[in-house]
């Protein structure tokens, strides 16, 4: 279940509540969320130009990427950005037109939460993280690939 508040405007913002707004909305109401305590989040979409979020990475508890079609593959290169290049630790969460296909793709960029769209069955988008049995190159998820397995075996 999620309990985050999408909000379209920083001045919607509950004090206590975990809000989610996007960067607009952020860039506009700097200073409400800068002073905030309660845990807040940005959404943001694949075409982002990641120098706008590098101050937040320390700060904010969720980054939102909206993959708006299947075949945007965007947003990929925005997750394993934000974990190897400016180290965000936080939920990264993959939401829009993702599939069970994509899932185990976008934890390897470093996703750690999904949002499917409404309709999609989730029991079954879950047997996609068991696809990828082998893995041949390294990737966010810092899981060891097969050729530097068979080097150290």
């Amino acid at each position: 279940m999620d309990d985050w508040l999408k909000l379209p405007c920083h001045n919607d913002a509950a004090p206590d509540a975990k809000v989610l707004i996007d960067l607009e909305s952020y860039e506009a109401g700097r200073a409400y969320f800068d002073g905030r305590s309660a845990p807040w989040g940005i959404a943001v979409d694949g075409d982002v130009d990641l120098s706008r979020l590098t101050h937040l990475v320390s700060r904010v508890s969720l980054i939102s990427v909206n993959f708006p079609k299947f075949t945007d593959g965007r947003g990929y290169s925005v997750g394993r950005l934000l974990r190897q290049r400016y180290g965000y630790q936080g939920e990264l969460r993959a939401v829009g037109d993702i599939t069970r296909d994509q899932l185990a793709y976008l934890e390897r960029c470093g996703f750690n939460a999904f949002e499917l769209k409404a309709g999609k069955c989730l029991d079954e988008a879950l047997g996609g993280f068991d696809e990828l049995a082998t893995l041949y190159q390294p990737a966010a998820d810092l899981v060891e690939p097969i050729w530097r397995r068979r080097l150290s075996g």
